[in-house]
């Protein structure tokens, strides 16, 4: 099994910067459904700045908007999988 690749390891966004499915981020990250089958362990998710994306761009408000709902997705994700979750963990 090969071990997920660090969010510290992949490019980051610049500040202001709308978020898309094309924005660089881990591989793994999704699908949490598919991490617990393939383990057998319920996924522990761990999201550190949640805000930030959305803070970075409060002087372009559509990109604000834009990335608040991208990020309103990701968090839709995590909940549906909510029985493959074994806990979420979100700071700001």
């Amino acid at each position: 099994m090969s071990r997920p690749r660090s969010w510290s390891n992949s490019p980051r966004p610049n500040a202001g910067q709308r978020l898309s499915l094309s924005t660089p981020r881990p591989p793994d990250i999704l699908p949490l459904c598919s991490l617990h089958d393939h383990t057998g362990q319920p996924v522990a998710v761990l999201i550190d700045e949640y805000d930030k994306p959305i803070l970075d761009a409060l002087e372009v408000p559509d990109i604000a908007r834009a990335n608040r709902d991208f990020l309103r997705g990701l968090y839709a994700v995590i909940k549906d999988c909510d029985a493959h979750v074994r806990f979420t963990f979100i700071t700001g």
